[in-house]
């Protein structure tokens, strides 16, 4: 196992340990649902990005983090959906911007 995937499953297992001590923290979810994209578990993570905009609507940096999990599964209408809900809530978040620019080119 590389250093990275060993640091991955490691963080994976302290965000879970943290939704179960703090279960209404929308950042432990979020932090999780982009552990999970990173080893390819797209579906698991699109699960603890959803749970984090329920606890956190406005929470703009989730919204992206969906788009992103939606544009590696190739689901772009969606993608594009969460990257401007991101831009609605927060129209300074220039990473938003990015990634809506990179689903549309």
């Amino acid at each position: 196992m590389s250093k990275q995937i060993g640091q991955t499953a490691q963080a994976i297992r302290l965000y879970q340990q943290s939704i179960n001590l703090f279960p209404n923290s929308p950042d432990a979810y979020s932090n999780l649902g982009n552990h999970l994209r990173e080893i390819g578990k797209l579906k698991e993570a699109e699960t603890y990005m959803l749970k984090s905009i329920e606890l956190k609507p406005d929470f703009a940096i989730a919204h992206c983090n969906l788009g992103n999990i939606y544009k590696e599964g190739a689901i772009f209408a969606e993608a594009e959906l969460y990257y401007r809900n991101a831009i609605s809530i927060d129209p300074q978040y220039a990473m938003a911007f990015f990634y809506l620019g990179t689903l549309l080119i």
